[in-house]
Parts: structure tokens; C-alpha cells; sequence
């Protein structure tokens, strides 16, 4: 069986480089991936080095089924009961990192849904020209698509009420901050005399309010009527 002395998935198969194995047999060998991007996520590969697809024939059309036939029972025992995913890159415009043939099998949760498992990362410009700077700097949107955005805005609401709300906004911001300056410069600042005056006037009137009540209350408790339940009759004395 043909091995590349240089490559990764080679010596893996060759015992030189260890990895965390799934299954094994004559023909092809399956182990999880070291940089996941499911929960979970293994790579099966022929022993035999095939470079890529492109180098694939009808010869192999056995080896490259099996790979796929195997996938469903090692999932099982991997516990993924909800449906998974198969990918196989292919050169350099497909992604392909290693130059062997292997298929990815990734199940759980899409890739991203948990803290645990990250989105990939984004693959850089410079490896694929076809993907432009702005859709990196921008998201899913190019800057083509913010450009008609603005352009149907301005044409809705015209320059003139789209300056006016950008003037009102600017003052609501400006006297909001001035307004909790205020608050803050008042709450800080010691009361003026005639304030102090009104909080003393206030204090006296507030004492005077809970004597009145005090007595009104005394008056009720030692002038009880004589019908009251559970009283004898009434001291003329008092």
C-alpha cells in the first residue's frame, strides 16, 4: 500500500504521529479531528494515499464507499442520534488543507451553537481571491449592499429630514447630558437659607401634625363610651 512519506494522515496511518482513534481496519482508518468544529467532529481516511479527489478514479470507487458506509455506525456509537454532516474538500479552491483524501463527519449541534465549538475561522483573503475584503470587514453584507441601502434611505426621506433627525438627536443627547449635570451640580451643592428655613418650618409643622394626633388618640382611649363590649358602666368621676 502506497504511503507519502510527507504526509500528515500518512504517518498517522504509520503509527509516527498518534491520534485519537474511532475505528480501524485494513483498508481505512477514522479518528477525531484535533480542531473540532461540532461536538463531534472525526476524519476517515484510506490508508492508501490518494492526493485528492482529482487523483481519484474508478479503481477506488470500493475504498472511497466504504468510507461512507462506515460513517453511519461509528456515529451511533459516538452517540449522535440527530442527523450529521459530510464534507470532503478538494484542492485549493475547496479547502483542502491536507493533501490525502479524507472525509469529514461532523454531528451534534451546528458548528458555532456552543461556547465549546467556535465558528471556524473566516479563511483568508489571500487564499481565496474570490471573497473581497469588505465582506470580512462588513459581515454577510458587501459594500455595495450598504451603498443601496443608502441611497433608498435618502431618496424616502430626503437630505433635508435626514439632517433635521440627526439635529434633534444631537440636541436630545446634548440636553439629557446637561440635565444630569444639573442633577448632579444641585445634588452636591449645600442648601440655600431660605431652603433651610422651609425644611425647619416643615420639620415644626410635621412635629405639631403627630402631637395632635397623639392627643386625639388619648382622648379616644380614656374617654371610652360605656356601651363599648366587655366595659362596666361608665365613672362619672372623670
Amino acid at each position: 500500500m502506497s504511503a507519502d512519506p510527507h504526509c500528515i494522515f500518512c504517518k498517522i496511518v504509520a503509527g509516527q504521529i498518534p491520534a485519537k482513534k474511532v475505528y480501524e481496519d485494513e483498508d481505512i482508518l477514522a479518528f477525531h479531528d484535533i480542531h473540532p468544529w461540532a461536538p463531534v467532529h472525526i476524519l476517515i481516511i484510506p490508508k492508501l494515499h490518494i492526493a485528492s479527489m482529482v487523483d481519484a478514479g474508478l479503481q477506488h470507487q470500493a475504498l472511497l464507499g466504504k468510507m461512507m458506509a462506515v460513517s453511519p455506525q461509528l456515529m451511533r456509537e459516538l452517540g449522535v442520534t440527530n442527523g450529521y454532516r459530510h464534507v470532503m474538500n478538494t484542492g485549493a479552491d475547496g479547502r483542502q488543507e491536507v493533501p490525502h483524501v479524507h472525509l469529514h463527519v461532523m454531528g451534534g449541534p451546528r458548528p458555532g451553537s456552543k461556547g465549546d465549538f467556535p465558528p471556524p475561522p473566516p479563511w483568508p483573503v489571500a487564499q481565496n481571491p474570490g471573497i473581497g475584503l469588505q465582506e470580512f470587514a462588513m459581515g454577510s453584507f458587501s459594500i455595495w449592499h450598504w451603498l443601496i441601502v443608502l441611497v433608498v434611505v435618502v431618496l424616502i426621506f430626503g437630505t433635508k429630514k435626514l439632517k433635521n433627525v440627526g439635529s434633534d438627536l444631537g440636541a436630545a443627547v446634548k440636553g439629557f447630558k446637561d440635565g444630569v449635570k444639573d442633577g448632579t451640580s444641585s445634588a452636591d451643592a449645600p442648601a440655600s437659607p431660605q431652603q433651610q428655613v422651609t425644611a425647619a418650618e416643615g420639620g415644626r409643622w410635621q412635629h405639631r401634625r403627630r402631637r395632635g394626633q397623639d392627643q386625639v388618640l388619648m382622648r379616644r382611649v380614656l374617654w371610652r363610651p360605656a356601651s363599648t363590649a366587655g366595659d362596666g358602666p361608665a365613672d362619672d368621676s372623670r
